[in-house]
């Protein structure tokens, strides 16, 4: 994940550098970036905690930033959450640039893999690299991975909202409450609803005067009361003489929520007025400093991972594939200089060519789907985490709709509460209240990967239709180099915007929240109050949700999704095999012309070349900086045509006439009337000798070759005569006809179908 581009393959990029020399290699730049922006980070955290400790007092760790409306409160939360969000995603990024690069193998770790018939993860986020890199990678690795968990955790939580709610009391009363004694009402009124009764007759001069609708909308609407206390309500009841209150009710900030309206409607009695004192909004910001140490030490862990990277010697990864195919065209591998175009599914499956040179006939082939690139396991874990936060989504957006559920954007509800979340602790609704954003984190990473995989390939097939030169992270001569890893700014940067606001909405979807109440005479309930109730009357503390930033980041997780899809129907260039990320692919892909010496410093394309050896010409594919010709044509090796990948055969005449052959005694090339003789059947039992021997040798190499990839049982039952008809070619090249001066070309022929495979 991260903040990447693919810094190997992207044509005219106007930010490439064509600077040929630095003094760092372009990865070194891109970690050291990261370590700025962990700074920044970890600056910021850090001034944050000083600010809140020397400032504020602490009650438990917590520390009150600022405390009054709750307009303001609400406006600098939905911004502090957003530069929390933001400052999260950097680091992220930041994190996984440096946690790719230390999981690049260097060439002597793709040798060691390769060696023992293993492939390595090239110009991608790798796990499966850990187990191959030395220790000291792995270890730093994991410690990058380990700390961004608490981190995502915790950060969202670390700065969080309160408010102050009232509970209250009601009373109908006669007109001549202000001049009656109410001390007697004690019979039938509690004391302390009795208390509150008599401020409000002493105060009754102070009281302010509101209408039925607007008291309903006050009362008995979903929300807080943050500006309202208590209520009286003059009526035209007649009562006994010394008697004054007709009615009394006790109301909580919890009943509001389709609460009885008889406060605002009077049903036993016509009202004449209604008057209520008014309360001090009072919202805060509350940071935990606990949390923001939490965060401050993760952050550190990752600053110091990041340093040591970058000072590490003789650590030369190969972090994108202008890397790989540098190293490899500087130093060719011999095992994979005769397997021809090999795809990474080949190598996955276990499908290697032989050693032996083979022709296949021309077939008018359609490109595979971007979506092949990217391995099932990549997919698999994808799609599981895409599902599992569409089902979040979802349920958030479901639980809006149901009951007196109250659609917000991200502002505080009492019909939107967590309600099992009342008995939970402190820790656990933190927890609870960040767990999808870990999700989106992982989302993000398996959803960065796929990209990084489908757009590497997508720059990769280029070459089989433009000269272009290598961007690497040490450029020479024509070299390009920037100064990301696998993905160019025009995805990455969208993609962390986006990323950022899904955290933001997330955040804004599900969090942690502390509500705390005051009774009708303006005392704050304690939380232990809360435990013993066992109900919201006494407080809150929490999770809640808002159904319409839900809404609001399920339609961005979807669009998220779409792009995926749209970018993963398309196809890439058929000419050239899908290496994909995989080193023995692209091994096998990177050879030029032996003349061709400094190939891999100038412009290359990927195509068909022409080499002698021995007095002989034969043709192969690979990188060039010289004329190559379009890879779409009889190869000289072995393809499986498997999978998505289609392909349509040509006629048996056609294949013919596109087959060729050199004698190895006269140097002439065959024409379509000897090339009949490919197709005969045996004549003499030296010719079945031949057949067997050629089979036999054929059957042996395919064991060898197949057996590590393939597996020893599965390689040990390897039958040619179960897939292909062999048959021993000759040609009457020599002057004169007839058998006896017939000279053997030095292949054969495998027959299967319309498709003529030569093994030479």
């Amino acid at each position: 994940m991260g903040l990447t581009a693919d810094s190997s393959l992207v044509d005219n990029d106007p930010g490439a550098s064509h600077k040929k020399t630095r003094k760092f290699a372009a990865w070194k730049v891109t970690v050291f970036d990261g370590i700025g922006v962990a700074t920044f980070v970890l600056t910021t955290n850090v001034v944050a905690l000083v600010w809140a400790k020397a400032k504020f007092p602490l009650d438990n760790g917590i520390a009150t930033a600022y405390t009054g409306s709750c307009t303001t409160s609400r406006k600098i939360t939905i911004w502090v959450d957003l530069a929390i969000n933001v400052l999260s995603t950097l680091l992220l990024a930041a994190s996984n640039n440096c946690a790719q690069i230390l999981s690049s193998p260097t060439r002597a770790d793709i040798a060691r893999a390769h060696g023992r018939m293993k492939w390595l993860d090239t110009g991608v986020p790798s796990v499966r690299n850990l187990g191959t890199i030395p220790i000291w990678r792995s270890c730093l690795w994991i410690l990058l991975f380990a700390s961004s968990i608490p981190l995502h955790l915790m950060y969202n939580s670390s700065i969080f909202s309160s408010r102050q709610s009232h509970n209250y009391n009601a009373f109908a009363v006669t007109e001549d409450f202000q001049n009656v004694d109410i001390s007697h009402a004690s019979d039938w009124i509690s004391e302390p609803i009795l208390q509150t009764a008599g401020v409000l007759q002493r105060n009754f001069s102070s009281l302010t005067r509101m209408g039925n609708a607007e008291c309903l909308r006050n009362y008995t609407q979903p929300q807080f009361l943050t500006n309202w206390h208590n209520l009286l309500i003059v009526t035209n009841a007649r009562l006994p003489t010394g008697e004054t209150i007709a009615n009394a009710y006790s109301g909580n900030w919890t009943t509001t929520r389709g609460s009885a309206e008889w406060p605002c409607t009077g049903s036993a009695a016509t009202l004449n007025a209604i008057h209520t004192d008014t309360a001090k909004e009072s919202c805060s910001i509350l940071i935990n400093t606990t949390l923001v140490w939490i965060v401050i030490i993760c952050n550190a862990i990752k600053i110091l991972c990041l340093g040591v990277t970058t000072c590490i010697r003789n650590f030369t990864p190969l972090v994108n594939i202008g890397d790989a195919i540098e190293s490899f065209l500087t130093n060719p591998e011999q095992d994979t200089a005769r397997l021809g175009p090999v795809s990474a599914s080949d190598v996955r499956k276990g499908r290697l060519a032989s050693r032996k040179h083979v022709e296949y006939t021309r077939t008018v082939r359609v490109g595979r789907s971007r979506a092949n690139v990217a391995s099932r396991t990549r997919w698999t874990f994808c799609v599981i985490v895409c599902i599992m936060l569409l089902v979040l989504g979802l349920g958030l957006v479901m639980l809006g709709t149901g009951g007196n559920r109250v659609w917000t954007f991200g502002t505080l509800n009492p019909n939107n509460l967590v309600e099992f979340s009342l008995g939970l602790s402190v820790t656990t609704n933190v927890i609870l209240a960040n767990v999808p954003q870990v999700a989106i984190s992982f989302a993000y990473i398996f959803y960065n990967n796929i990209m990084t995989c489908m757009v590497m390939a997508g720059e990769f097939a280029k070459f089989a239709s433009t000269r272009k030169p290598l961007r690497v992270s040490r450029p020479r001569g024509a070299q390009r180099s920037t100064f990301w890893l696998s993905l160019p700014y025009r995805y990455s940067v969208p993609m962390l915007v986006a990323s950022a606001l899904l955290h933001w909405a997330i955040a804004r979807s599900l969090f942690f929240v502390k509500i705390d109440v005051k009774d009708p005479n303006g005392n704050l309930i304690t939380s232990a109050a809360n435990a013993e109730n066992g109900d919201y009357a006494s407080g809150y503390t929490g999770c809640a949700y808002s159904p319409g930033a839900a809404l609001a980041a399920l339609a961005l997780w979807i669009a998220f999704i779409a792009t995926l899809i749209f970018y993963s129907i398309k196809r890439l260039h058929p000419s050239i095999p899908v290496a994909a990320s995989c080193s023995r692919a692209l091994s096998a892909a990177s050879h030029c012309p032996r003349t061709d010496v400094d190939a891999a410093i100038l412009p290359l394309q990927y195509g068909i070349f022409v080499e002698e050896d021995d007095d002989t010409l034969y043709e192969k594919v690979g990188f060039s900086s010289e004329s190559v010709e379009p890879h779409n044509r009889c190869l000289p090796y072995y393809e499986y045509m498997s999978g998505p990948q289609r392909s349509k055969a040509v006629t048996e005449t056609h294949l013919l006439n596109r087959y060729s052959g050199r004698d190895e005694h006269t140097g002439r090339w065959m024409v379509p009337s000897d090339q009949s003789l490919l197709l005969n059947p045996q004549h003499s039992q030296s010719h079945a000798a031949r057949y067997a021997s050629a089979r036999r040798e054929l059957e042996e190499d395919f064991r060898q070759r197949l057996g590590p990839y393939g597996g020893s049982s599965q390689a040990s039952s390897v039958q040619i005569q179960d897939e292909v008809e062999l048959t021993p070619s000759y040609s009457p090249l020599a002057e004169g006809s007839g058998k006896r001066n017939a000279y053997p070309l030095n292949h054969f022929v495998i027959v299967n179908g319309q498709r003529v495979f030569n093994y030479r």
